[in-house]
């Protein structure tokens, strides 16, 4: 049977990343109100995905911890994100969820989507929102945004 934190965990996932499409297609819409504010007008290729995911980690030392499983062919970083109010401990019987984007080098909105909820998650935990609270109260969040980062790397050269 499925429990109701799962269910309330998807749900939440699939609206934060409505959220988060529609705010990255809709960009041009935006104004930026002070210098910290981000517009999200490009990919972030793999240097800035990791200033990203240090930046988040930053804003939320204590709900975060940035990792790696690894490193790709050519060497780059396999990144990964946690959310939780324990971040690096295993907690038994705490649903874990791993969120992994960009499979193949050229699906770029996956990777920038699982940026995007990071840095919702972070925000929302920073500004109290009572379902984020609820949500890492109750599950542990891994978000890895880049499986193949030699892939986008050489989809997305300038």
């Amino acid at each position: 049977m499925i429990s109701t934190k799962i269910i309330l965990t998807v749900l939440l996932s699939c609206f934060i990343i409505n959220d988060a499409f529609g705010s990255l297609f809709f960009w041009n819409k935006q104004k930026a109100s002070s210098a910290n504010d981000e517009l999200w007008t490009r990919y972030h290729n793999q240097k800035a995905m990791e200033e990203k995911m240090e930046e988040i980690n930053k804003k939320c030392p204590n709900v975060t911890r940035l990792y790696s499983v690894g490193k790709s062919v050519e060497g780059r970083q396999l990144a990964v994100i946690e959310f939780s109010l324990h971040p690096g401990r295993h907690q038994t019987l705490k649903p874990e969820v791993k969120y992994v984007g960009n499979m193949h080098g050229n699906e770029a909105i996956g990777r920038e989507l699982l940026i995007r909820l990071a840095d919702y998650l972070c925000d929302a935990w920073r500004g109290a929102q009572r379902p984020i609270v609820e949500l890492l109260n109750s599950t542990n969040i891994h978000i890895m945004p880049s499986m193949n980062p030699d892939g986008f790397e050489l989809a997305y050269k300038t």
